[in-house]
């Protein structure tokens, strides 16, 4: 049963940095031990990214951690995450949370 409330993600900005820095998709998801097919799923939102694959990807591309929301947390369309942007990027002293 399909969820009502899957968010949709927007990557062609991970995309656009993938050809950049590695010429082709196939090129990367050789890299990081993918085929062409299964990379351009995630990328299209069919298979979602888990967090292994986040880190894997961010490694693999030396994204930096203040970055993976641009990256990874981007929703289609209308939606935007502004307010998982800014607690991703926020200082852990900024929350009330005991250590």
């Amino acid at each position: 049963m399909a969820r009502k409330d899957k968010l949709d993600f927007d990557y062609s900005d991970l995309h656009k940095m993938i050809i950049k820095r590695c010429g082709t998709m196939t090129n990367f998801a050789e890299q990081v031990g993918w085929n062409k097919t299964y990379l351009s799923n995630k990328l299209a939102g069919r298979v979602r990214m888990s967090i292994d694959d986040i880190a894997r990807i961010s490694y693999a591309l030396s994204i930096p951690n203040s970055l993976i929301g641009k990256y990874f947390f981007t929703l289609s369309g209308e939606r935007k995450l502004t307010d998982v942007d800014k607690i991703l990027s926020a200082p852990i002293e900024d929350f009330d949370v005991e250590m």
